[in-house]
């Protein structure tokens, strides 16, 4: 990224529309603690009063007003708790950049919208599904001889095991359509009248890196003039933790900064973008908060179980295909944001990436940050809130304060 506001690329030539720079004019972040641009800046940039506490747990203080977004009381209980999120987060951004009607055009302003794993009505669903069949064999055992073979006593029993489910899981006729990650994206578009493509994403942890590519694909193929991407992820329940940890991928709750072996902090967090070709933003008089100039995204299919990469020649092929994308050379670079998510052996092929790109760098003058710091790893959202944290660091033309390193610890490529 950077925060020049003009159409001209490295060198000076100017830009076509196939590389032309794409302005992030809107910025909404929901997280622990933290609701808005301006709370995200003040937490990257104030210490935390206990630096080894860790991330704070989870999104469950944010209220959403349903009302304003024209949603019947009805419907509210089908709606994934996630949906309601990234409905607030969609809001958020739009008020944050002034995106009124005179400055978005509807028609052609699409929706992305990024999760990953499944969400909350998703698993009450299933299991209240599944608990009917549980129903159904308590009644058959209770009729059974050896527990008496009262018929009545059974039904109750089963009665009593359905109610308990109803009370505890919800029920609504909308809850198929309120399970869907295709509602997501759907539902922002139509709460505030967008009448371009929508699209639900997901591809685990790296979900909102591919959301942002494809908007940027998106604008400067001409095949829309703004993009909302929001991407988010919460744990919906012990099924994610469950499952990363079997991959031994995940930190135990007690240790959020893990050493080797032990995995990443899970993290929670919804954020939003609001992204315009340059030369829309400058022409409609948008805040410009910073503009991205390129992105290169490289997959490394291998066989076997589900483990991150850690080949540090495909880490550097990809760096340096980014900063080909965007006409720069490692020179020009002061800072590096480090998306991974933070388990030591990938941790270390990024940092030795890194290192190869930008040998010839003095000593001291990139500096490498995370914001995994001051939120474990948000997991689907976690490319977003570093670009977010990268481009309200350009916007504040200042880097955000870093909390104390561990001995050892890189803190620059020098």
């Amino acid at each position: 990224m950077h925060s020049e506001s003009d159409a001209r690329g490295a060198t000076g030539t100017t830009r076509t529309p196939q590389n032309e720079p794409v302005a992030i004019v809107g910025i909404a972040a929901l997280y622990p603690g933290i609701r808005g641009a301006d709370a995200y800046w003040r937490a990257l940039t104030e210490p935390p009063a206990d630096p080894g506490s860790g991330p704070a747990p989870s999104l469950a203080g944010i209220e959403v007003d349903v009302a304003r977004f024209g949603i019947p009381p009805a419907q509210a209980g089908a709606l994934t708790r996630m949906q309601l999120l990234m409905l607030e987060a969609a809001r958020e951004c739009l008020e944050d950049a002034k995106a009124g009607d005179l400055t978005l055009r509807a028609e052609r302003t699409d929706v992305v919208a990024g999760v990953c794993s499944g969400l909350d009505r998703q698993y009450a669903n299933a299991l209240r599904v599944e608990g009917g069949r549980y129903a159904r064999e308590l009644e058959r055992a209770v009729s059974a001889p050896e527990f008496g073979g009262s018929a009545r006593t059974a039904a109750q029993a089963a009665d009593e095991l359905r109610t308990a489910l109803v009370r505890r899981l919800g029920a609504s006729p909308h809850d198929r359509v309120g399970e869907m990650a295709s509602t997501i994206p759907a539902r922002i578009a139509s709460a505030f009248k967008l009448r371009g493509r929508t699209l639900a994403l997901e591809s685990a942890d790296a979900t909102s890196f591919l959301a942002i590519a494809h908007a940027l694909d998106s604008l400067r193929g001409g095949l829309s003039e703004a993009v909302l991407v929001v991407t988010g992820q919460r744990e919906e329940g012990p099924y994610l933790r469950a499952a990363l940890a079997a991959k031994g991928l995940v930190a135990p709750r007690t240790r959020p900064f893990a050493a080797d072996g032990d995995g990443f902090a899970l993290g929670e967090g919804v954020g939003a973008l609001l992204l315009k070709r340059l030369s829309s933003a400058v022409r409609d008089g948008d805040r410009i908060y910073a503009t991205v100039r390129g992105c290169a995204v490289h997959h490394e299919g291998r066989p076997g179980v589900f483990r991150y990469s850690t080949s540090v020649e495909r880490r550097a092929e990809t760096a340096r295909a980014a900063l080909r994308e965007c006409g720069a050379s490692p020179g020009t670079i002061g800072y590096v944001e480090c998306g991974a998510s933070g388990v030591a052996r990938e941790t270390a092929a990024e940092l030795a990436a890194l290192a190869s790109v930008f040998a010839a760098a003095e000593p001291g003058s990139v500096v490498v940050g995370s914001v995994r710091d001051r939120l474990g790893h948000t997991f689907a959202n976690a490319g977003l809130a570093g670009v977010t944290k990268a481009a309200l660091a350009l916007y504040h033309q200042r880097l955000p304060a870093r909390p104390p390193q561990a001995p050892g610890a890189a803190q620059d490529l020098s």
